[in-house]
């Protein structure tokens, strides 16, 4: 996977494959650090609490929390696991050879709906982790939500 730097430690993906949806509000297995550190980072980009500093291996540029508050106008549809992700509409032949993957308890996925995306190409951003820190962040199909 390329990735293009943007700002600080926010990086957009380029030519990332689609993701399946998966059912609103829905939540992956992950390590309880990891969630808390999704859960503030979400209630950051909504706008509802202040990006928390103790949460990333280092401290965020004023422009990276703007980019990040773009995906506010967004819901979220699912956080967890990327590998959780993709195999929430996989056959069950898909499924056996699915299980063998696994999972990184340093990456989380964060995917978004947001309006005029098709569900095909979701927004995202993939968080990894460096001692339950986010040491970097991927965008994905970012260029496809609305300018605000």
């Amino acid at each position: 996977m390329k990735t293009l730097s943007l700002v600080g430690i926010l990086t957009a993906a380029l030519a990332v494959p689609s993701i399946a949806p998966a059912a609103p509000s829905v939540r992956g297995a992950i390590t309880v650090p990891a969630e808390g550190v999704a859960q503030r980072l979400i209630a950051a980009i909504r706008g509802e609490r202040l990006f928390a500093e103790k949460d990333f291996v280092q401290p965020l540029a004023a422009a990276d929390k703007q980019v990040l508050r773009n995906f506010g106008a967004c819901d979220v549809a699912y956080f967890g696991h990327p590998a959780d992700a993709a195999m929430d509409n996989l056959s069950a032949k898909q499924l056996v050879s699915a299980s063998e993957v696994t999972l990184d308890p340093n990456r989380v996925l964060v995917r978004f709906n947001c309006d005029g995306v098709s569900t095909e190409t979701p927004v995202g951003l993939t968080l990894h982790l460096v001692d339950n820190r986010i040491a970097k962040v991927e965008a994905h199909n970012a260029d496809l939500m609305k300018a605000r």
